[in-house]
């Protein structure tokens, strides 16, 4: 959506549609982005009538969520966007966890077997969280593509229960430091129960 004016371009943001959990069902989301305004616009007030026009188009699409990632939280509460998430960053000293030998861990090998396996963790793994966004058919293509740790630099492990049920997955990408020890760094890590978990950190351990 775009706000002119005399035929000048001055404001717009962008909705993309997007599918999320909540309270235990699935919902239609519109996620906002591309937020630009230009502050010599000759009148104020464009990105209030683009968002009221938003929320209209929202509604019709039976979009009774919207996301954004908000520069300045009180800017947008005047919308009715408020804070519902933060991100969360845990430092985990290796000397901290247990090797655990329950299972056994394997590298992602591209398998239409492995890639439905990382699929159903994460499916069970999202299903009592809400507002968690819900990968679409072009979302796992483009997240497998990336798990090619040889093009990414990053490395994907699935864990599977001693019966050989997927029940963990994780990613992690390499960090290095002048004076220690290289970070391993991990913004995928899926799981659907304790013993999984287990063994995934396990993993990080040796």
């Amino acid at each position: 959506l775009g706000a002119f004016y005399d035929g000048v371009f001055y404001a717009a943001i962008e909705s993309i549609p997007y599918i999320v959990r909540f309270d235990g069902h699935l919902c239609k989301m519109s996620g906002i982005g591309g937020v630009i305004s230009d502050f010599n616009a000759p009148i104020k007030g464009a990105m209030k009538e683009i968002n009221k026009e938003a929320f209209i188009r929202m509604r019709k699409k039976g979009q009774y969520i919207s996301h954004l990632f908000g520069f300045e939280e009180n800017y947008y509460r005047q919308y009715g966007y408020d804070a519902s998430c933060r991100e969360m960053i845990w430092h985990i000293p290796i000397d901290k966890l247990r090797i655990i030998k329950e299972g056994i861990i394997k590298p992602f090998d591209n398998s239409e077997k492995m890639k439905q396996e990382i699929c159903t963790i994460r499916e069970k793994f999202s299903a009592d969280q809400n507002l968690y966004i819900q990968k679409s058919e072009k979302d796992w293509e483009c997240f497998f593509e990336n798990r090619h740790a040889y093009t990414q630099k990053i490395l994907s492990f699935v864990h599977y229960s001693p019966e050989g049920v997927a029940d963990a997955f994780m990613s992690y990408s390499t960090s290095a430091n002048e004076n220690r020890p290289q970070d391993m760094v991990t913004k995928e890590l899926w799981f659907t129960n304790l013993s999984g978990l287990r063994g995934v950190l396990s993993y990080f351990a040796t």
